[in-house]
Protein backbone atom coordinates (compact mmCIF):
# COMPACT_ATOMS: atom_id res chain seq x y z
CA UNK A 1 0.00 0.00 0.00
CA UNK A 2 2.60 2.34 0.93
CA UNK A 3 4.57 1.53 -2.52
CA UNK A 4 1.53 2.53 -4.35
CA UNK A 5 0.82 5.54 -2.74
CA UNK A 6 4.57 6.60 -2.91
CA UNK A 7 4.30 6.21 -6.73
CA UNK A 8 1.40 8.24 -7.01
CA UNK A 9 3.08 11.37 -5.51
CA UNK A 10 6.11 10.63 -7.27
CA UNK A 11 3.61 10.81 -10.43
CA UNK A 12 1.81 13.66 -8.96
CA UNK A 13 5.20 15.65 -8.58
CA UNK A 14 6.53 14.33 -12.02
CA UNK A 15 3.39 16.28 -13.52
CA UNK A 16 3.51 19.35 -11.91
CA UNK A 17 7.63 19.94 -12.85
CA UNK A 18 6.27 19.33 -16.67
CA UNK A 19 3.49 21.85 -15.85
CA UNK A 20 5.91 24.13 -14.31
CA UNK A 21 8.53 23.76 -17.23
CA UNK A 22 6.19 24.41 -19.99
CA UNK A 23 4.46 27.23 -18.28
CA UNK A 24 7.52 28.67 -17.62
CA UNK A 25 8.96 27.75 -21.53
CA UNK A 26 5.89 29.61 -22.63
CA UNK A 27 6.32 32.57 -20.09
CA UNK A 28 10.53 32.90 -21.91
CA UNK A 29 9.61 32.69 -25.58
CA UNK A 30 6.58 35.24 -24.95
CA UNK A 31 9.14 37.35 -23.26
CA UNK A 32 11.88 36.83 -26.20
CA UNK A 33 9.02 37.78 -28.50
CA UNK A 34 7.81 40.48 -26.79
CA UNK A 35 11.59 41.76 -26.72
CA UNK A 36 12.55 41.20 -30.42
CA UNK A 37 8.91 42.87 -31.22
CA UNK A 38 10.12 45.89 -29.25
CA UNK A 39 13.08 46.20 -30.93
CA UNK A 40 11.53 46.33 -34.30
CA UNK A 41 9.74 49.48 -33.31
CA UNK A 42 10.31 52.91 -35.74
CA UNK A 43 10.61 55.11 -33.26
CA UNK A 44 13.63 53.67 -31.75
CA UNK A 45 14.89 52.48 -34.93
CA UNK A 46 17.25 53.77 -37.40
CA UNK A 47 14.57 55.40 -39.82
CA UNK A 48 17.07 58.18 -42.09
CA UNK A 49 21.29 57.63 -42.86
CA UNK A 50 23.06 61.67 -43.69
CA UNK A 51 25.94 61.12 -45.46
CA UNK A 52 28.12 63.98 -45.63
CA UNK A 53 31.43 64.87 -46.24
CA UNK A 54 32.51 62.50 -49.22
CA UNK A 55 33.94 63.95 -52.60
CA UNK A 56 34.60 61.37 -55.11
CA UNK A 57 33.41 58.53 -53.22
CA UNK A 58 30.26 57.29 -54.59
CA UNK A 59 27.24 57.78 -51.67
CA UNK A 60 25.88 54.41 -53.11
CA UNK A 61 28.69 52.45 -51.93
CA UNK A 62 29.07 54.32 -48.56
CA UNK A 63 25.41 53.50 -47.62
CA UNK A 64 25.33 49.78 -49.22
CA UNK A 65 28.24 49.17 -46.01
CA UNK A 66 26.00 50.84 -43.79
CA UNK A 67 23.30 48.79 -45.06
CA UNK A 68 25.39 45.31 -44.42
CA UNK A 69 25.61 46.08 -40.74
CA UNK A 70 21.81 47.70 -40.13
CA UNK A 71 20.01 45.15 -42.21
CA UNK A 72 18.36 42.20 -40.42
CA UNK A 73 18.37 40.93 -37.38
CA UNK A 74 20.44 39.72 -34.69
CA UNK A 75 20.11 36.08 -34.04
CA UNK A 76 17.08 36.26 -36.29
CA UNK A 77 15.11 37.99 -33.07
CA UNK A 78 16.85 41.78 -32.15
CA UNK A 79 16.79 44.43 -35.34
CA UNK A 80 20.10 45.76 -35.75
CA UNK A 81 18.37 48.79 -36.77
CA UNK A 82 17.71 49.30 -33.05
CA UNK A 83 19.73 52.83 -31.54
CA UNK A 84 20.74 50.92 -28.93
CA UNK A 85 21.75 47.50 -30.34
CA UNK A 86 23.51 49.54 -33.33
CA UNK A 87 27.18 48.92 -33.34
CA UNK A 88 28.63 52.26 -34.75
CA UNK A 89 32.30 51.16 -34.29
CA UNK A 90 31.66 48.30 -36.60
CA UNK A 91 30.04 50.66 -39.28
CA UNK A 92 33.24 52.61 -38.93
CA UNK A 93 35.77 50.08 -39.19
CA UNK A 94 33.95 48.63 -42.44
CA UNK A 95 34.24 51.50 -43.90
CA UNK A 96 37.81 52.24 -43.01
CA UNK A 97 38.68 48.50 -44.32
CA UNK A 98 36.60 49.54 -47.67
CA UNK A 99 37.72 52.73 -48.59
CA UNK A 100 41.24 53.38 -48.05
CA UNK A 101 40.35 56.83 -49.82
CA UNK A 102 39.04 57.97 -46.36
CA UNK A 103 41.02 59.19 -44.08
CA UNK A 104 38.38 59.84 -40.59
CA UNK A 105 35.12 59.16 -39.80
CA UNK A 106 32.25 60.32 -37.56
CA UNK A 107 29.33 58.00 -36.81
CA UNK A 108 26.28 59.85 -34.86
CA UNK A 109 23.28 59.69 -33.60
CA UNK A 110 20.96 62.15 -33.96
CA UNK A 111 17.84 60.87 -31.87
CA UNK A 112 15.28 59.42 -31.95
CA UNK A 113 16.34 57.79 -35.20
CA UNK A 114 18.33 59.41 -37.65
CA UNK A 115 21.98 58.28 -37.85
CA UNK A 116 24.54 60.58 -39.21
CA UNK A 117 27.88 59.81 -41.66
CA UNK A 118 30.87 62.41 -41.80
CA UNK A 119 33.46 61.57 -43.99
CA UNK A 120 36.95 63.38 -44.39
CA UNK A 121 38.36 61.64 -47.48
CA UNK A 122 42.48 61.92 -48.19
CA UNK A 123 43.95 64.10 -50.17
CA UNK A 124 46.57 63.95 -53.39
CA UNK A 125 49.66 64.70 -51.91
CA UNK A 126 52.50 62.74 -54.29
CA UNK A 127 52.42 59.73 -56.29
CA UNK A 128 53.83 56.74 -55.35
CA UNK A 129 55.53 54.95 -58.18
CA UNK A 130 56.96 51.69 -59.33
CA UNK A 131 60.13 51.90 -62.17
CA UNK A 132 59.28 50.95 -65.56
CA UNK A 133 60.56 48.50 -67.56
CA UNK A 134 60.51 46.90 -71.01
CA UNK A 135 57.06 44.92 -69.97
CA UNK A 136 55.62 46.66 -68.17
CA UNK A 137 53.94 50.57 -68.05
CA UNK A 138 54.46 52.75 -65.21
CA UNK A 139 51.84 51.92 -62.38
CA UNK A 140 51.29 55.02 -60.10
CA UNK A 141 49.11 55.26 -56.72
CA UNK A 142 48.59 58.89 -55.03
CA UNK A 143 49.74 59.01 -51.04
CA UNK A 144 48.51 61.64 -48.46
CA UNK A 145 51.15 63.64 -46.82
CA UNK A 146 51.46 60.95 -44.09
CA UNK A 147 53.08 58.83 -47.36
CA UNK A 148 49.99 56.48 -47.45
CA UNK A 149 48.88 55.20 -50.49
CA UNK A 150 44.91 55.27 -50.83
CA UNK A 151 44.21 55.14 -54.83
CA UNK A 152 45.54 53.87 -57.97
CA UNK A 153 46.53 57.44 -60.42
CA UNK A 154 45.59 58.01 -63.53
CA UNK A 155 47.94 58.87 -66.02
CA UNK A 156 47.38 62.31 -66.63
CA UNK A 157 48.79 63.20 -62.91
CA UNK A 158 52.45 61.94 -63.49
CA UNK A 159 53.30 65.53 -64.96
CA UNK A 160 51.88 67.22 -61.70
CA UNK A 161 52.62 65.31 -58.43
CA UNK A 162 56.19 64.71 -56.78
CA UNK A 163 57.18 61.05 -57.41
CA UNK A 164 58.15 58.54 -54.78
CA UNK A 165 59.99 55.67 -56.04
CA UNK A 166 61.08 53.11 -53.46
CA UNK A 167 61.25 49.35 -52.84
CA UNK A 168 57.68 48.44 -53.34
CA UNK A 169 58.45 45.41 -50.76
CA UNK A 170 55.27 44.14 -50.31
CA UNK A 171 53.68 40.74 -51.86
CA UNK A 172 50.85 42.22 -54.38
CA UNK A 173 52.61 44.97 -56.34
CA UNK A 174 49.33 45.25 -58.00
CA UNK A 175 47.61 46.54 -55.39
CA UNK A 176 49.12 48.95 -53.31
CA UNK A 177 46.19 51.00 -51.53
CA UNK A 178 46.68 50.94 -47.80
CA UNK A 179 50.39 50.61 -47.48
CA UNK A 180 52.95 53.59 -46.36
CA UNK A 181 55.79 54.79 -48.58
CA UNK A 182 57.51 54.41 -45.49
CA UNK A 183 57.46 54.38 -42.08
CA UNK A 184 55.32 58.05 -41.18
CA UNK A 185 57.88 59.71 -39.45
CA UNK A 186 60.56 58.95 -42.27
CA UNK A 187 58.04 59.97 -44.51
CA UNK A 188 57.90 63.27 -43.10
CA UNK A 189 61.52 64.02 -42.67
CA UNK A 190 62.14 63.00 -46.26
CA UNK A 191 59.56 65.09 -47.55
CA UNK A 192 60.84 68.44 -45.00
CA UNK A 193 63.94 68.02 -47.74
CA UNK A 194 62.35 67.68 -50.67
CA UNK A 195 60.10 71.37 -49.58
CA UNK A 196 63.54 72.35 -48.67
CA UNK A 197 64.81 71.77 -51.96
CA UNK A 198 61.55 73.09 -53.60
CA UNK A 199 61.80 75.98 -51.66
CA UNK A 200 65.18 76.73 -53.75
CA UNK A 201 62.88 76.75 -56.84
CA UNK A 202 65.26 74.05 -57.99
CA UNK A 203 61.95 71.88 -59.04
CA UNK A 204 62.19 68.96 -57.97
CA UNK A 205 60.26 66.06 -59.06
CA UNK A 206 60.84 62.81 -57.75
CA UNK A 207 62.60 60.71 -55.22
CA UNK A 208 64.60 57.29 -55.82
CA UNK A 209 65.07 54.89 -53.18
CA UNK A 210 67.74 52.04 -53.74
CA UNK A 211 69.75 49.20 -51.57
CA UNK A 212 72.69 52.04 -51.23
CA UNK A 213 71.39 55.31 -51.26
CA UNK A 214 68.32 57.86 -51.63
CA UNK A 215 68.47 60.42 -54.66
CA UNK A 216 66.50 63.70 -55.04
CA UNK A 217 66.22 64.21 -58.93
CA UNK A 218 65.75 68.29 -59.31
CA UNK A 219 66.42 70.51 -62.77
CA UNK A 220 67.55 68.72 -65.43
CA UNK A 221 68.76 65.74 -63.97
CA UNK A 222 70.68 66.97 -61.02
CA UNK A 223 70.87 64.79 -58.05
CA UNK A 224 71.01 65.20 -54.13
CA UNK A 225 72.42 61.87 -52.29
CA UNK A 226 71.86 60.79 -48.84
CA UNK A 227 72.29 57.51 -47.36
CA UNK A 228 69.16 55.49 -46.41
CA UNK A 229 70.33 55.01 -42.68
CA UNK A 230 71.50 58.69 -42.19
CA UNK A 231 69.20 61.33 -40.30
CA UNK A 232 67.84 63.63 -42.48
CA UNK A 233 68.22 66.33 -40.21
CA UNK A 234 71.96 66.13 -40.55
CA UNK A 235 71.48 65.88 -44.15
CA UNK A 236 69.14 68.57 -44.56
CA UNK A 237 72.43 70.76 -42.49
CA UNK A 238 74.83 69.52 -45.20
CA UNK A 239 72.94 70.72 -47.97
CA UNK A 240 72.33 74.21 -45.85
CA UNK A 241 76.18 74.23 -45.52
CA UNK A 242 76.31 73.74 -49.66
CA UNK A 243 73.64 76.59 -49.94
CA UNK A 244 75.33 79.12 -47.61
CA UNK A 245 78.79 78.69 -50.03
CA UNK A 246 79.61 81.55 -51.81
CA UNK A 247 79.80 80.08 -55.32
CA UNK A 248 75.89 79.19 -54.86
CA UNK A 249 74.93 82.47 -54.01
CA UNK A 250 73.06 82.16 -57.14
CA UNK A 251 70.69 79.52 -56.88
CA UNK A 252 70.08 78.40 -60.74
CA UNK A 253 74.13 77.14 -60.49
CA UNK A 254 73.02 74.18 -58.98
CA UNK A 255 70.97 72.93 -61.46
CA UNK A 256 73.53 72.67 -63.61
CA UNK A 257 75.35 70.26 -61.06
CA UNK A 258 75.50 66.40 -62.00
CA UNK A 259 75.31 65.72 -57.93
CA UNK A 260 75.28 66.86 -54.57
CA UNK A 261 76.55 63.92 -52.41
CA UNK A 262 75.64 64.25 -48.80
CA UNK A 263 76.09 60.92 -47.48
CA UNK A 264 79.53 61.26 -45.87
CA UNK A 265 79.30 63.28 -42.67
CA UNK A 266 80.50 66.88 -42.98
CA UNK A 267 82.23 65.90 -46.11
CA UNK A 268 80.16 67.06 -48.73
CA UNK A 269 80.88 66.31 -52.68
CA UNK A 270 79.53 68.23 -55.45
CA UNK A 271 80.64 67.69 -59.63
Amino acid sequence: MSKYRSSKLAQKKKKEFQLKFFLFLAIFICLIFAVSQISKINYINIQKVNILGNNTIEENLLRDVVSDNTEGNYFWLLSKKNIILLSRKNIKQDLLKQFTKINNIEVDLDLPNTLNIKVTEREPYALWCEETTEITEEKCFFIDNDGFAFEEAPPFSESVFFKYYSGLNIQNKNNLTGSFVFEKERFKEIDSLVQLVRGLDLEPYKFVADDSKNEIYFGDESRIFFDNNQDIHSATDNLQAVLNMKEFEDRSILKNLDYVDLRFGNKIFYK
